[in-house]
């Protein structure tokens, strides 16, 4: 039996999507999106964000690029790929990156009546309210 290698996330986008192009000038789109899950903790629940990459291509990427922006909520579809580089100091890096062959755009940042999530380590970075 072969495996399945395919994720579904719902979530806000973190930052403005960021539109560049290749060498044989095909579009591609990076963006991160963020996902809330409550843990149980000794004192209750508590939620907690994870952040995840993700990279369109093609007409695909154009679209986010024109769609998306900072709160924007999303739905990504596709295979989870690891991407790995070495950092100007010659350590190797690696991360996890969902390549996004569907996206389905819920909803634009007016529409959320609480305010868009942050990429950690920005100065305004707000943790998202609970649930």
């Amino acid at each position: 039996m072969r495996g399945v290698n395919r994720l579904i996330i719902v979530g806000r986008v973190g930052r403005d999507p960021e539109l560049r192009h290749g060498r044989t000038g095909t579009a591609w789109c990076s963006l991160s999106v963020a996902t809330d899950r409550s843990v149980r903790q000794e004192h209750g629940w508590s939620t907690l964000t994870d952040w995840h990459r993700v990279k369109a291509f093609g007409r695909t990427a154009e679209l986010c690029h024109e769609r998306l922006s900072r709160g924007s909520l999303v739905a990504v579809e596709g295979p989870l790929t690891y991407e790995t580089w070495r950092d100007d100091s010659g350590n190797s890096r690696t991360a996890a990156v969902v390549l996004a062959d569907r996206v389905e755009f819920i909803s634009s940042p007016a529409a959320r009546p609480e305010a868009a999530p942050a990429v950690p380590g920005a100065s305004d970075a707000a943790a998202p309210s609970a649930g």
